[in-house]
């Protein structure tokens, strides 16, 4: 099994692409609101205009694989849901490069965030406010620490209660339990506060509402 190092091999071999769990690279989607926003190869060789490409083309993307990593200076947003990454600037205008992360970040990700190559970035998580959405911005935590923080405006706690999903807390119970390990983190402490009392989760995108983005 450790011959094995790619899902090609895997399905001749083993007749299972998944028994390779980490595909050989993932491709990222990448935003810039801000002008002459640009990521750069770890060895400086190439050099991709994000905020060109997100003019004309709406955003860029770029491959993380053992071959290929990025590195970058200023402000990130990891940002969960698809809605949201193609128009976080509506709430998030200071921030410098989005980067879409989809549901549970993959580990590729996580470490790439986390790497010597993006140790002079901000992170600024933006998920769902639900359990899974928490515990990703935990994981980042542990991988970036002391340059994390979470986007989570005073309109979250008005707005759980009143558009909030049961589900997105019931269904959770794994993640909810998980991030109670990491209670002390005051953002951590606020949505678990949260959950507890409403039993329930908002997804991100209630903060794309003209009349929420209007107060921020």
């Amino acid at each position: 099994m450790s011959a094995i190092t790619d899902r090609a091999s895997a399905v001749i071999m083993l007749a299972d692409a998944k028994a390779v769990r980490q595909a050989v690279g993932q491709g990222i989607f990448i935003r810039s609101a801000k002008p002459d926003i640009e990521i750069r190869s770890a060895d400086g060789e190439i050099v991709i205009p994000v905020s060109e490409l997100t003019a004309s083309a709406g955003g860029s993307g770029v491959q993380l694989s053992a071959e290929k990593t990025w590195t970058f200076v200023g402000d990130v947003a990891v940002i969960e849901n698809a809605d949201a990454f193609w128009r976080f600037e509506l709430v998030m205008p200071q921030v410098d490069l989005a980067v879409l992360s989809g549901g549970n970040m993959s580990t590729r990700l996580v470490q790439w965030l986390g790497s010597p190559e993006m140790a002079r970035c901000r992170i600024v998580h933006w998920g769902d406010y639900d359990p899974v959405g928490v515990y990703q911005y935990v994981r980042l935590l542990d991988a970036c620490s002391g340059r994390v923080e979470a986007f989570a405006p005073p309109e979250v706690d008005e707005l759980l209660p009143k558009c909030g999903k049961r589900r997105l807390v019931t269904r959770q119970p794994k993640y909810l339990d998980r991030i109670r390990e990491h209670a002390a983190d005051p953002f951590v402490h606020r949505m678990i506060e949260l959950f507890d009392k409403h039993r329930r989760g908002l997804e991100q995108e209630a903060l794309l509402h003209p009349t929420v983005a209007e107060v921020e």
